[in-house]
């Protein structure tokens, strides 16, 4: 018979303790029990305790069963269109959030492909991440941009960026015509490299003092055009001219989703709307 304690506070026993742990989990994962509420055993004092109170670090991981993760393509579409949020996989079940007592009785895997039968989580780490955004990609929901280093003085060894393919789910309207632009140039850029043979890429860059320039086209390997996307028109900001000098000046143009805008702002430098650039 296991003692049963509720934030500290001792609350009565229980005789099945497996039964009432499997309890525990399987209503957490329902939804009927909150997502921050977590339970460890202790089996040197024979006790168990729940945590509901704030102030616990908790972090997320993919709930495992029979030796599979329960996030699945299907969730990726779902999450991809929309359709679902995170808190809603938290909600079915398909994700947890554990503290470092209840953690203590999980079995806890670093990689998808090191998954066996008797872990019970697995860790959302960059591999983990990055493994997701292989999926998107091979079903054509999203495309990652690389930071471009060459050339660039204090430039910020980063991860990628990812877009939409289908850019009207983002919600937010600034990063939605960024994600707009992403796509157009991407077209533009394979278009141009078939139609050529020569090869044309896209990128972004960052720097240290974590400035970035949207996107970057290079042709055979040289830099050959900055682009920023702003969703009101305004003056380009300082940075990207120093990011511009360090590619040898080559042109810098500033995309607005504002109509009617064309206009030099300085040499090589300048404004203009997605309607008329794209056109």
């Amino acid at each position: 018979m296991a003692e049963v304690y509720l934030n500290g506070k001792f609350v009565g026993y229980v005789d099945n303790l497996k039964q009432f742990t499997e309890h525990l989990k399987e209503e957490r994962r329902k939804g009927t029990f909150p997502a921050n509420m977590n339970y460890s055993y202790n089996e040197e004092s024979n006790e168990i305790h729940i945590e509901t109170s704030k102030g616990r670090t908790l972090r997320p991981l993919i709930v495992i069963k029979d030796g599979q993760p329960l996030l699945n393509e299907k969730h990726l579409k779902q999450l991809e269109k929309n359709e679902i949020s995170w808190s809603d996989l938290a909600e079915q079940g398909v994700i947890e959030y554990l503290d470092a007592a209840e953690e203590e009785n999980c079995l806890v895997s670093f990689s998808e492909k090191d998954l066996t039968p008797q872990h019970t989580h697995l860790e959302i780490s960059p591999p983990t991440v990055k493994n997701y955004l292989k999926r998107l990609e091979d079903f054509y929901l999203s495309f990652r941009i690389h930071p471009y280093t060459r050339n660039i003085k204090r430039s910020l060894l980063k991860a990628s960026k990812c877009y939409l393919y289908d850019w009207t789910r983002v919600k937010d309207e600034g990063k939605r015509f960024e994600n707009f632009i992403a796509v157009e140039l991407k077209t533009l850029v394979s278009f141009w490299s078939d139609a050529t043979g020569d090869p044309y890429h896209l990128w972004y860059v960052r720097d240290k003092e974590k400035r970035e320039t949207d996107f970057l086209i290079t042709k055979d390997d040289t830099p050959w055009l900055l682009v920023e996307t702003k969703h009101s028109d305004s003056l380009i900001e300082k940075h990207h001219f120093e990011t511009q000098k360090m590619l040898k000046g080559i042109p810098l143009v500033q995309v607005t989703r504002k109509e009617g805008v064309c206009s030099l702002q300085s040499k090589n430098a300048y404004r203009i709307s997605a309607s008329r650039l794209l056109s």
